[in-house]
């Protein structure tokens, strides 16, 4: 027979007498995952890297420019990457045309840069003839008391520095969403992640469901349990533990102001 289902929010329960684990399956994924998932194993089986190293000395991966400038490969340039090579529009011996490796494809564009200041053959301007020199003189000598008169009309004041224009601040905020259904917040919150910091941590969310780690959870989980279940570097782990504190915050606000 096979066991009840459980929703998340009772898996531990003073009635039940232990965890409740849910083990997932191949069928949980959908083909697309599956086939993705077999090409970011292969393009990490293409490109290891001894330089930069995992977390615990394991070797780490970057696509090594024909230069030889290093591009970590981060889950969201693999994931960009294995999708492009599902798509038929990228193999795992250069990286896609995708937003993420932009700094990547414009350096092979480029190419080498010339040695030298000047490069390697430096042209010599022509030298000026007598009448462009006597233009010359004509058109500095014109601007002379131009220059003077309106030097006039604005004396300098040491007393009164410059004033400096005030930028104005951008900030990017999460828009007025509806208050997601209960059980789909982890979800919801890795969507508004991805739109805001750019980082898609979407991949990681049955494992992150697995271990019930909801966003009102995340901020007191240790950095290094996170970056075992994201496979993200410690700045990413920090950015995503205070964007789920201050996401949590504000679905508490509206909740509270639904309720009144």
């Amino acid at each position: 027979m096979e066991p009840e289902y459980i929703p998340w929010f009772h898996r531990f329960n003073p009635t039940y007498s232990s965890f409740v684990v849910q083990v997932p399956q191949t069928a949980d994924f959908s083909d697309i995952s599956q086939i993705n998932g077999r090409f970011v194993l292969e393009l990490k089986k293409k490109w290891p890297c001894q330089t930069h190293q995992g977390e615990h000395g394991e070797p780490g991966h970057c696509y090594i420019a024909p230069s030889g400038e290093h591009t970590r490969l981060n889950p969201l340039r693999l994931k960009a990457w294995a999708a492009a090579m599902s798509a038929g529009d990228a193999t795992k011996h250069e990286p896609p045309n995708h937003p993420s490796f932009d700094g990547v494809r414009n350096a092979s564009l480029l190419g080498p840069k010339p040695r030298g200041r000047s490069g390697p053959n430096p042209t010599v301007a022509p030298a000026a003839s007598d009448s462009g020199r006597d233009a010359l003189v004509m058109l500095v000598s014109a601007l002379v008391p131009l220059i003077g008169g309106l030097a006039q009309k604005r004396p300098y004041s040491e007393s009164t520095p410059p004033v400096t224009p005030k930028r104005a601040k951008t900030t990017l905020s999460v828009p007025d969403s509806p208050i997601p259904a209960k059980g789909s917040e982890l979800h919801h919150c890795l969507c508004d992640f991805a739109h805001l910091e750019g980082v898609d941590l979407l991949s990681c969310e049955s494992a992150l469901d697995l271990e019930d780690y909801l966003p009102d959870i995340i901020p007191f989980v240790s950095d290094v349990e996170l970056r075992r279940i994201l496979g993200s570097t410690h700045g990413v782990v920090i950015k995503f533990k205070k964007f789920c504190k201050e996401w949590q915050n504000r679905l508490e606000k509206k909740v509270r102001a639904q309720s009144c």
